[in-house]
């Protein structure tokens, strides 16, 4: 009878397991996904889901009492749920997959110091919880950040106010390095650099108010540092983008001397022929250079709504 119980327990558990995995290939119901906050905290379930997954498969099923076993199951079966998301909508990270690791480590390293007694794995449970600590780090100041966003909009950016720094991003993978300086005449702005061999080096904002369309223009100031030209462009995307890969945009020639650039997003947002692109539904700013051919420094400062 008690291996009975204990037989649809265990089925009970593994079901359990699976059903853990769920989170990670579904697509995330749209008013979350639109939530920047809610989707950085995504990160603790990347963490916590594979940390019970190890729990369960040590004690219950097949690899029940085997850890190394059922630690690998762990890690395989949460990173490969990142290739399903290529499916329904999602994009899968390497960063991920790495906050899976963590999660993984630190379930093992306390299981060994539970189970077996082994003091030193206490290390590898704190070195798995510092991949959490680390991913989680600048959770609170992103809130603070996004609050300024709102409270001052249409302004988009001044760089005035150290929570900025928190909403924008080199463009990923481009190998683009950005910073804060101070501003000649007073006040800061945004530099970034971009070198011979980056991949569209530039910079994005993603934290913001979504709707844009009671507004004609997008309007920065922007120079080259240290004098020449660059063509600078700007992308938006809408929501759908994430799914469809569909922007607008337009580029600009910039120099050496301060001025003022204008976008005007009607225009750019009539040149989409794919679809209907949503100014009330931005999802991104991204500026950037094209193809560089010596390292080129682009200042940017007071980007706005007009």
């Amino acid at each position: 009878m008690t291996a009975a119980i204990e037989r649809v327990g265990a089925r009970w558990w593994l079901l359990g397991a699976l059903l853990l995995l769920v989170p990670f290939v579904v697509p995330v119901p749209g008013q979350l996904e639109r939530m920047h906050v809610v989707r950085s905290f995504g990160v603790i379930a990347h963490f916590g889901l594979p940390f019970a997954l190890v729990l369960l498969l040590y004690r219950y099923g097949p690899l029940k009492g085997s850890l190394g076993a059922a630690a690998v199951l762990a890690f395989l079966l949460a990173a490969g749920c990142e290739i399903p998301q290529l499916f329904v909508g999602r994009h899968p990270r390497l960063q991920d997959a790495g906050v899976d690791l963590g999660g993984v480590v630190s379930a093992a390293g306390l299981l060994l110091h539970l189970e077996r007694g082994r003091r030193w794995a206490l290390l590898i449970f704190l070195a798995g919880l510092a991949v959490l600590a680390y991913q989680v780090r600048e959770i609170p100041a992103f809130i603070r950040g996004e609050r300024l966003a709102r409270a001052r909009f249409p302004l988009l950016a001044d760089f005035e106010d150290d929570r900025e720094l928190f909403l924008w991003n080199e463009n990923e993978g481009s190998g683009a390095t950005y910073s804060f300086e101070d501003h000649l005449g007073g006040g800061r702005l945004l530099s970034f650099t971009g070198k011979p061999g980056d991949s569209w080096p530039g910079v994005i904002l993603r934290s913001m108010p979504r709707d844009w369309s009671g507004y004609r223009k997008l309007a920065f100031d922007a120079r080259v540092d240290g004098g020449g030209q660059a063509v600078l462009s700007v992308r938006l995307d809408d929501f759908d983008s994430r799914r469809d890969a569909v922007s607008c945009g337009d580029s600009f020639r910039i120099t050496g001397d301060w001025r003022r650039y204008e976008m005007d997003l009607a225009a750019a947002a009539g040149d989409i022929e794919e679809r209907t692109f949503r100014l009330d539904d931005i999802g991104s700013l991204l500026l950037f250079l094209g193809r560089v051919e010596r390292t080129t420094v682009v200042q940017l400062d007071n980007i706005s709504l007009e």
